[in-house]
């Protein structure tokens, strides 16, 4: 293993690529480092972006085009080296921020079957048993992680009829991810998942949505004016890189947006709007203990409707279902409603405050 100093425990940053082949990459360095961008930080190895090798099982510098997708041997690089380049252009990877590249992707591969949950012989458990192995290897080493992101580059391979349940396998493979992957750290902040959206594939852009609603710590980006290969369905060199820096702007702003914020609870109402069901959930996108939480449900002119008061609740953000209450909205007419959450003395800095978020009820 690679330790930037042979005194200090190092924390690593460590950034999940994974998917199907867009996420492999191109096999094809010599225009990054020659003609379109010269300048790349990582033209040659730094010390402080590390690899997790799978098939070597050892970390060493992440070199251009030779290890990225070290669960295989193809040579390639993927849409991680424009996302690097953009953390490292906005000082969040340096020799004070090492960062490691945990890729595990495989071409032609489906989340209906290939990185399905429920099945034991998937990709998606061969990628948690890897990421124990490593565990072992950075404790051994006396250093640390810290799992930051999931670039999740996957979905061709579900289109026609698997499209239609491709956001409900989608969220629990997120679900299952963020839990498998943090109970190995004793972390309970979730981290983000982001993808990129499908090319000509509305029914998967619905999808992608759905999970986007449900999931406040799933995010996209455009894939629109990606440049492709000759064969119209991998990206180039050029698409890739640019999928980096939107996925590393993307990742950034999520950042930003979970550290600066004052709320420590807010409400994501679902399904939203209510069509086909009886009962509204709850979900909440931070982890933090209150004191008390109160649940209010009003009507348009903002006249309350139903109450529910939940004293002493620890609320969880790591993905895993949280119904604070259910609300029985078969007697309701199809109109505009609001959730109203009075919460109490949350988190060590005892914040209370107030959260309104509006939903449709449409039978």
């Amino acid at each position: 293993m690679a330790n930037l100093s042979s005194l200090a425990a190092i924390e690593y940053q460590v950034f999940f690529v994974a998917g199907q082949s867009n996420a492999v990459g191109v096999a094809d360095k010599e225009p990054l480092l020659n003609d379109v961008f010269p300048n790349y930080f990582l033209s040659t190895p730094k010390d402080f972006v590390q690899v997790y090798h799978i098939l070597n099982q050892r970390l060493e510098p992440l070199t251009l085009g030779l290890n990225h997708n070290s669960n295989t041997n193809w040579i390639s690089h993927g849409p991680e080296v424009g996302f690097l380049q953009y953390l490292f252009d906005h000082e969040h990877v340096s020799s004070d921020k090492p960062a490691l590249l945990f890729k595990y992707a495989y071409g032609g591969t489906s989340l209906a079957i290939d990185w399905n949950v429920n099945n034991p012989d998937s990709h998606y458990y061969s990628l948690i048993n890897h990421y124990k192995n490593f565990l072992d290897i950075i404790y051994l080493n006396g250093d640390t992680v810290s799992p930051k992101a999931l670039l999740w580059i996957q979905g061709e391979s579900d289109g026609g009829e698997k499209s239609k349940k491709y956001g409900d396998r989608l969220y629990t493979f997120i679900r299952q991810f963020r839990y498998d992957i943090l109970k190995q750290t004793n972390i309970k902040k979730a981290f983000p998942v982001i993808s990129a959206r499908m090319k000509n594939n509305k029914t998967l852009d619905q999808q992608q949505d759905k999970v986007e609603n449900r999931d406040g710590h799933f995010a996209t980006i455009p894939s629109k004016g990606l440049s492709l290969s000759e064969d119209g369905i991998h990206y180039d060199t050029q698409g890739l890189w640019d999928m980096g820096l939107r996925l590393g702007e993307k990742y950034l702003k999520m950042e930003r947006s979970n550290s600066s914020s004052k709320l420590y609870l807010d409400l994501l109402p679902y399904p939203n709007p209510v069509k086909h069901t009886e009962t509204l959930r709850i979900r909440t996108r931070q982890s933090l203990k209150c004191e008390y939480v109160q649940i209010n449900l009003l009507d348009i002119l903002g006249r309350k409707i139903h109450s529910t008061q939940i004293e002493q609740i620890e609320l969880n953000e790591v993905g895993l279902d949280l119904s604070l209450v259910r609300f029985q909205l078969s007697y309701l007419a199809s109109s505009v409603y609001f959730i109203n959450a009075k919460y109490q003395s949350c988190g060590e800095e005892n914040i209370s405050g107030v959260i309104t978020k509006q939903f449709v009820v449409n039978f």
